[in-house]
């Protein structure tokens, strides 16, 4: 239950999905670049007459075209912030393993209404653990409407989880935690340092420990 090829499962399957329903819609159109895309470089390979531009046209062409592909499927389903989100889920969870001194980690739990990312189950109670990345910078309104709706989620995660009947019955306190990744995580809760916001403690990745 604390592997990390359970954290971030939920995100991938929906990229993965996503994906796949791509490549089945487009699938003539990718076909069709694919052979316009290999047809210069297989003339280029029968005009030139040298083995290692040979090899050069081959290896490029079998590199290249597929890369080119892959990034326009990812571009085309708008799923490259969400893998990064499921990268960042399997972090956290590599962290809180290293971290936990004596307390229980779940990934992935679910209650019926999604999952919440990480629970942490110790002496003193529970954390309730949602994970998000984000490329935004400090300061920009797209940056503020992120982190505000990230910490709202961690505050209902860490209700629902608390309203859990196993929990509600023991009265288990649950503590919502926010963890952030991204180039510019650690100055979204200033400088690597903890935060408490709306009752929701903030954590850049790397802090964890």
């Amino acid at each position: 239950m604390a592997g990390s090829d359970r954290a971030g499962a939920f995100a991938r399957s929906k990229v993965m999905r996503a994906r796949r329903k791509y490549l089945r819609r487009n699938s003539r159109w990718l076909a069709l670049g694919v052979l316009m895309l290999s047809a210069p470089a297989a003339f280029l390979y029968v005009v030139l007459d040298n083995d290692f531009l040979h090899g050069l046209v081959l290896g490029a062409t079998l590199v290249g075209v597929p890369a080119l592909m892959w990034s326009l499927v990812v571009q085309g389903t708008g799923t490259a912030h969400q893998a990064l989100g499921g990268e960042a889920e399997q972090l956290t969870a590599d962290e809180l393993r290293k971290a936990r001194h004596g307390w229980r980690l779940v990934n992935a739990v679910g209650l019926g209404f999604g999952d919440i990312d990480h629970v942490l189950i110790g002496p003193s109670g529970a954390l309730a653990v949602e994970t998000k990345w984000t490329s935004a910078e400090p300061g920009t309104p797209y940056a503020t409407a992120f982190v505000e709706s990230a910490i709202a989620q961690a505050a209902a995660n860490a209700r629902s989880l608390r309203l859990w009947a196993p929990f509600k019955k023991l009265a288990v306190p649950v503590l919502p935690v926010l963890v952030l990744w991204g180039p510019h995580a650690r100055d979204l809760v200033d400088a690597a340092a903890m935060e408490e916001h709306s009752g929701v403690l903030i954590v850049p990745g790397p802090a964890i420990a």
